[in-house]
């Protein structure tokens, strides 16, 4: 087993629950008698987890971070991402008809909440390139409540061969920009593709942008804001591919 971390808050524990019980050591938590508690153990009773109470300051020390939710859970490190995007896509085709790629999205937090969207809106895999970008580590595990253990993240060496993997595949990409001409209503957009969401502050990067086939704007009605947080950008640019106009 590696080094063990702590994934702390309701959601991001109970997912690591379900999903990866094995990798738990230990679980804290601040009452016992809680009913969430009580109705997870018994759930969970095959595995006869240790369990122990541990007061507020001591939860916020163990788990570095004052939202812990009243449970820590011991554990290995956060799941990673996988290198074998390829294989993958060939073998899920024609099944997958969504993907995000987060060109080097820095903020653990905006992973996290990237994460949390993609699992909402029925995104198939994120694509990160693996050496710009936050890892997976327990604060994405928190933000994304529990997302970053069902959605499954590929960190590919070159985004731009990923990107040409996924044309050959039959996706269309279309990246947000807040330079884009069109804007995300303006234009239709086939039934499978892959959205394109880019760093905070620096957008896409060019050589990504020109693999795009489309690239749109969200359009904004605001009297001073001029842009959105990149995972804010991402949740709604996913939620308007879902409506039926847009596909």
């Amino acid at each position: 087993m590696s080094t063990p971390d702590t994934i702390y808050g309701w959601h991001a524990v109970h997912a690591l629950l379900k999903n990866r019980p094995e990798a738990v050591r230990l679980l804290y938590v601040l009452d016992k008698k809680d009913p969430k508690i009580v109705s997870l153990l018994a759930e969970l009773s095959a595995i006869r987890l240790p369990v122990e109470e541990r007061s507020r300051n001591q939860l916020d020390t163990l788990a570095r971070a004052p939202e812990h939710q009243g449970i820590v859970a011991v554990a290995q490190a956060p799941k990673q991402p996988h290198d074998d995007f390829a294989v993958w896509l060939a073998e899920q085709n024609p099944e997958v008809t969504r993907l995000l790629v987060l060109d080097g999205i820095e903020d653990p937090h905006n992973l996290g909440a990237c994460l949390r969207s993609a699992d909402a809106f029925g995104v198939s895999a994120v694509i990160v390139p693996k050496h710009r970008g936050s890892p997976i580590t327990p604060t994405v595990c928190k933000v994304s409540c529990g997302a970053a253990e069902v959605v499954p993240v590929f960190a590919v060496s070159n985004l731009v061969r990923t990107l040409a993997q996924m044309k050959e595949q039959g996706f269309w990409l279309v990246g947000l920009s807040g330079e884009a001409k069109q804007t995300l209503g303006e234009q239709k957009l086939p039934p499978k593709l892959a959205l394109l969401v880019g760093a905070e502050g620096q957008g896409l990067r060019q050589l990504t942008q020109e693999q795009c086939d489309f690239v749109v704007n969200i359009p904004m009605h605001a009297k001073y804001v001029n842009c959105l947080n990149a995972s804010v950008a991402c949740g709604v640019a996913l939620y308007a591919l879902c409506q039926p106009n847009l596909k």
